[in-house]
């Protein structure tokens, strides 16, 4: 079973075995949408994106981001993918996601909070 509907399960054992087995998936991107519509978003990014096209209801984005942020996803989100998990979280209403990422946000030695690449 692939990342993509394990997330769209909500099956947080499943998802934690397998990027914890290949941390590198928690920035391989996920396709999704029709056909003739294809979206490609890093995981992180896909936990907002999901809900909000209502591709499932289960409610475990929160858990899901804690995973995948504690497998290595970047914060900031990969530099092809436009837009950074952060700003897909807040623009589409998971602000229990953003708050994940909040979390596992750099933090300067001034106390400056550093979300974006290419920030501070």
């Amino acid at each position: 079973m692939s990342l993509k509907r394990q997330i769209d399960l909500g099956d947080l054992e499943a998802i934690k075995r397998r990027v914890d087995s290949k941390p590198s998936l928690t920035t391989t991107p996920i396709a999704w949408g029709p056909i003739l519509c294809r979206c490609r978003t890093e995981p992180l990014h896909y936990l907002s994106d999901g809900p909000f096209n209502q591709l499932w209801k289960h409610g475990k984005q929160m858990q899901i981001a804690r995973i995948l942020l504690e497998a290595g996803a970047p914060v900031d989100g990969l530099i092809t993918s436009g837009e950074s998990p952060l700003h897909g979280a807040a623009s589409l209403g998971e602000t229990g996601v953003a708050e994940q990422q909040c979390e596992k946000s750099e933090v300067k030695s001034n106390g400056e909070r550093v979300f974006l690449r290419g920030v501070g």
